[in-house]
């Protein structure tokens, strides 16, 4: 299924319910950035709201909790200008 860019998705994390039921985890809405050709990979930002302070907060904590357990890695990231073009393309 081809979802454009810019379009709105809920994401309901069934398994982090069971740590904090006081965190809003079911229908976290997120936009869709990008999609690759072959639909297998997906980039999503959450949508910044009254309504996911709470969320986001809780992911950060998640993150800085576990930085002993992550490793960075450089991400190439497209041009605006490529970003442009190819937004122009669907």
């Amino acid at each position: 299924m081809a979802i454009p860019s810019g379009s709105i998705i809920s994401v309901d994390y069934l398994e982090l319910k069971r740590y904090n039921d006081r965190i809003p985890l079911n229908q976290v809405p997120y936009e869709i950035v990008r999609m690759s050709a072959d639909r297998k990979t997906v980039h999503l930002s959450i949508v910044e709201s009254g309504k996911t302070v709470k969320t986001i907060a809780f992911f950060r904590g998640i993150i800085e909790n576990n930085q002993d357990k992550l490793v960075a890695q450089q991400e190439i990231l497209p041009s605006s200008s490529c970003l442009r073009h190819c937004t122009t393309c669907y």
